[in-house]
């Protein structure tokens, strides 16, 4: 991200939130007590889902401000956050570990209450993590996705009988890593798929 662009990609707004602002960064921007304390609000009662800074900042202005006496007699909603502060106190918050930001790669970031966000964390284990594109995020198997990879592992091998193992997994590639390839051949093999035989000469 740009240094004038906020995580879900438009632009950082000035501190009265009224203009694309120009080096207005949401980490520099001061985050009072009370905007922090709102946001988390928001964000803890969000559902396993969580929200997304946009949805974050709807749910704030809807909220409607109570009278001094204690009786609802506006109906206009609490005085919008500016989207820098907004940006910077869901920052904050995940920094310091009051919520969870999970990564939306192509899409704005999502922020989770810490019991939500556990589903989308690897454990990583003593060797780091083990990830293989035929698993689901809760480690189940995706079977018609690896039924999808050995049909087509197996049908080239069918093709061209004798191949190499490396053209098997150049030819798995780049749906899989070459990492992955090798494996899912080595899986066929284990389950007598396919025939592995070392040529010598």
């Amino acid at each position: 991200h740009g240094a004038n662009r906020g995580d879900d990609g438009a632009a950082a707004m000035d501190v009265d939130g009224a203009n694309p602002g120009v080096g207005a960064n949401p980490v520099s921007v001061r985050v009072d007590a009370a905007s922090e304390s709102a946001v988390v609000s928001v964000v803890e009662s969000s559902g396993k889902n969580g929200v997304t800074p946009e949805e974050v900042r709807k749910a704030l202005n809807s909220v409607k401000p109570e009278p001094q006496d204690g009786t609802v007699t506006s109906e206009t909603p609490t005085e919008t956050l500016p989207i820098a502060t907004l940006h910077a106190a869901l920052k904050k918050a995940a920094k310091a570990g009051v919520v969870s930001e999970i990564n939306g790669f192509h899409s704005a970031p999502r922020y989770l209450s810490n019991a939500h966000a556990a589903r989308f964390r690897l454990d990583t284990g003593a060797n780091g993590p083990m990830i293989r594109p035929w698993l689901l995020p809760d480690g189940a198997v995706n079977a018609p996705f690896l039924d999808a990879l050995k049909r087509r592992c197996v049908t080239r091998a069918l093709k061209y009988p004798g191949v190499p193992e490396r053209r098997l997994v150049e030819h798995m590639t780049p749906a899989l890593t070459p990492g992955s390839a090798a494996e899912l051949v080595q899986m066929l093999v284990d389950a007598e798929q396919l025939t592995f035989r070392v040529a010598r000469g």
